[in-house]
């Protein structure tokens, strides 16, 4: 175990896994050499598990429907479009996972996801509210300004928290 927030453990594997996912999903020139750190990738991992709380205790946590209606719309789209179908084929290949595994696995992790993004929704209207920002919620959401308000809403969490962090060698 590399670290541990309340009863959620960050493993060796976890991280390997983040390394993996990001190789096989090819160099993205928005993401910077050093996201990928050994302690980066466990900061946000904390940090995920932390707005997947936050998400709980504001009321926007995904429901069984939204996970549901994700992963059907995601195999809909596996077998709708041959270069969606080729990637996925291709990601189940590199990390030795049959089709029927992947499904589970995307199901599995879809409650974080969508917790988390029905929070940076609800975080984007908190943002339209405190900066008067007149433009709709989807357009604040991808502002810069949102983004930096975002993320300094991430630090701050990491840094609220720090006390119920523990990390090891």
């Amino acid at each position: 175990m590399l670290a541990e927030y309340k009863d959620f453990k960050v493993t060796q594997g976890m991280v390997n896994f983040q390394k993996r996912a990001a190789n096989l999903a090819g160099d993205n020139p928005n993401v910077e050499a050093s996201d990928y750190t050994k302690d980066a990738i466990i900061d946000r991992l904390l940090t995920g598990r932390m707005l997947v709380e936050e998400a709980e205790s504001r009321g926007v946590a995904a429901t069984k429907a939204e996970m549901e209606e994700n992963l059907s719309s995601l195999k809909a789209s596996y077998n709708d479009y041959p270069e969606v179908k080729k990637q996925v084929d291709e990601y189940c290949s590199g990390a030795g996972l049959s089709i029927d595994e992947y499904w589970t696995q995307v199901y599995d992790q879809s409650y974080d996801q969508i917790s988390r993004t029905n929070l940076r929704i609800q975080l984007g209207k908190d943002f339209c509210s405190e900066t008067g920002y007149n433009g709709s919620v989807d357009d604040a959401l991808m502002t810069d300004e949102f983004d930096q308000y975002y993320n300094d809403h991430r630090a701050q969490l990491l840094k609220e928290h720090q006390s119920d962090v523990k990390y090891y060698s």
